[in-house]
């Protein structure tokens, strides 16, 4: 009996021993099929894009094999990560094609969220949002799931429906206080959008950063983000903005706000700001004394170095830290106090 037991036992485990060797194989079968598949459809996505018979070789494939459509579109939008310009425009010729485009498009009336996303973010990978769905797809704004709003969100964002994105951007700029890197990824959808002029793009910016539905610390990050694109004509606005608060009472409350100002007229060099960013020194923030030091540093004037060295000896120990440690990475800073007045009264501490 017991010899029989374990002549079950034995059998059973080379069994299961088996069925797990046979489903790894299946395994790296379906792999490798997959594999090659994802090249044979790589290499004709990349011949359709120049020659219109392999085009026609591609949507017929597609028609006979629907199951495939989200092979193509991964590669395609693998490939948008990588491309611009004319080759850019040719893969969204690809995902544009009727069978790719109703594939994604049922996505969009799913009870499945997960699929819903999916439809929504082809159709901003495509950068079209159809007049019948545009109803639809603003609501999501308000969708209790951050992540259908933000996905409805980048959407309009990237379509021609300009009426819509300054609305979009508020909408999404006052629920994102706890999700702040969606918003960061929004403005440069937004920024990128080549649907919109350079001065209707400004001009949103300028409503947003002067809306009072949006909070002070969400404008901070606003002016962080527009900072990063590197248009020296932001400077101006933010240099009126920054004059603006610093000639009010309410500069008490705005230190995040101003902070992030100074720091973007820094980053941009924009030394007609010199006087209000010396200016704003005067205010009882440790976040805005900081951001003053590292704009002068950008600012590199014969004035700014002497303000600098000023600041260094009546500062406090912490702010003389910030300083010294700038000073010390700063080869042409270091040169130009070097050669200042103040070369004893700073290099000797």
């Amino acid at each position: 009996m017991l010899i029989l037991i374990t002549a079950i036992i034995a059998a059973t485990g080379l069994y299961l021993g088996l069925l797990i060797l046979f489903s790894r194989y299946l395994t790296l079968r379906d792999k490798k099929a997959f594999k090659e598949l994802k090249n044979k459809y790589s290499e004709l996505i990349f011949e359709a894009m120049h020659n219109e018979e392999k085009s026609i070789v591609l949507f017929e494939r597609l028609n006979k094999n629907p199951k495939q459509v989200s092979i193509v579109s991964a590669i395609c939008k693998d490939l948008l990560e990588e491309v611009e310009g004319d080759v850019e425009k040719k893969v969204k010729g690809v995902l544009r094609h009727p069978e790719i485009k109703k594939h994604y498009l049922s996505y969009l009336n799913s009870f499945n969220n997960r699929r819903k996303v999916k439809g929504l973010l082809y159709l901003k990978d495509i950068q079209t949002l159809p007049d019948h769905q545009e109803a639809e797809v603003f609501k999501l704004l308000e969708h209790r799931l951050h992540y259908l709003s933000h996905a409805g969100a980048l959407v309009i964002l990237a379509s021609k429906k300009s009426h819509l994105h300054e609305k979009a951007l508020i909408f999404s700029c006052q629920r994102s206080e706890d999700c702040r890197y969606t918003v960061v990824e929004l403005l440069w959808e937004y920024w990128n959008n080549n649907f919109v002029s350079r001065e209707s793009k400004e001009k949103c910016f300028q409503s947003l950063l002067g809306s009072e539905s949006i909070s002070l610390e969400m404008k901070a990050l606003l002016v962080r983000i527009i900072s990063t694109f590197n248009e020296h004509h932001f400077s101006i606005y933010f240099h009126e903005i920054l004059k603006f608060i610093l000639g009010s009472e309410q500069n008490s409350r705005n230190f995040s706000f101003v902070a992030s100002l100074i720091n973007a007229l820094g980053k941009l060099r924009y030394v007609k700001a010199e006087k209000e960013v010396i200016q704003a020194f005067s205010i009882k923030s440790k976040e805005i004394r900081i951001a003053v030091i590292k704009a002068l540093v950008q600012f590199k004037t014969d004035n700014a170095v002497y303000e600098l060295v000023k600041i260094y000896k009546t500062s406090t120990e912490y702010l003389k830290k910030e300083i010294s440690f700038i000073i010390e990475h700063d080869d042409e800073l270091t040169r130009q106090i070097i050669t200042s007045e103040a070369k004893v009264n700073l290099l000797k501490n």
